[in-house]
């Protein structure tokens, strides 16, 4: 019985079929680790989230945007402008811990502090002959201007029935600070007076001090130190 000739495959017959084989080589090692790639991400056991509410800070020590509970409503009046030095940008805002917002007109800030900026009055107001005394620490926060002060002591004094005098000093150990003397203000050495046509009011955190008149509670100061102390 006559033997069956074997079929010769022409040069583009085995160029197609090797190419065949390689694609199918390379193909399945892709497809076995999509398979576990899929299967790691929904296994909730490795899944990394960070918890609700939680600032993640960035490796550049920068904090990330504030959460809603430090960017409350703000009237835009009362808005401070986070990147006077500069066109606002969300990334900008982002890197400073700021608030973004950007609505109202173009001279309202669409960038502006938030309540993890400035200071907090640690421990209790300390009632004094003249006044009171508060010890002021700095919110953990970016520094946008550098060299700030982390404790000031507020010095409060109720010197008339129509004078409030407060004044904020520098207690950091670090930074030295030199007040330039005046002949003609002197320290008050009298007793805080009474009565008074005028009330204060300190929020502790952020900390800022408001006077207002007591007749009628029209608000005659404001201080919120969002800003930072500096040396």
């Amino acid at each position: 019985m006559a033997r069956k000739k074997l079929k010769r495959f022409t040069t583009l017959e085995l160029m197609l079929s090797t190419l065949l084989l390689v694609v199918f080589l390379i193909t399945i090692p892709l497809f076995v680790l999509s398979a576990r790639d899929s299967l790691k991400s929904e296994d909730p056991g490795t899944a990394v989230t960070p918890d609700p509410g939680t600032t993640v800070t960035p490796d550049s020590g920068m904090s990330s945007t504030p959460d809603s509970a430090e960017c409350p409503v703000v009237n835009e009046l009362e808005r401070i402008n986070c990147i006077p030095d500069q066109s606002p940008t969300k990334a900008t805002c982002d890197q400073r811990g700021c608030c973004w917002k950007p609505q109202g007109t173009i001279s309202v800030p669409w960038c502006y502090y938030s309540q993890s900026h400035g200071y907090r009055v640690e421990g209790d107001l300390v009632k004094t002959s003249a006044g009171f005394t508060a010890q002021l620490d700095r919110l953990p926060s970016p520094s946008l201007f550098g060299s700030d002060v982390s404790n000031v002591l507020l010095t409060a004094e109720y010197q008339t029935s129509n004078r409030f005098h407060f004044k904020v000093v520098l207690t950091d150990q670090n930074k030295d600070r030199y007040e330039v003397p005046h002949e003609h203000v002197q320290p008050f050495q009298g007793s805080a007076a009474s009565p008074l046509t005028y009330d204060v009011e300190v929020s502790k955190q952020p900390f800022s001090i408001k006077v207002l008149r007591r007749s009628n509670s029209r608000v005659l100061y404001v201080l919120k130190t969002c800003l930072g102390i500096r040396a």
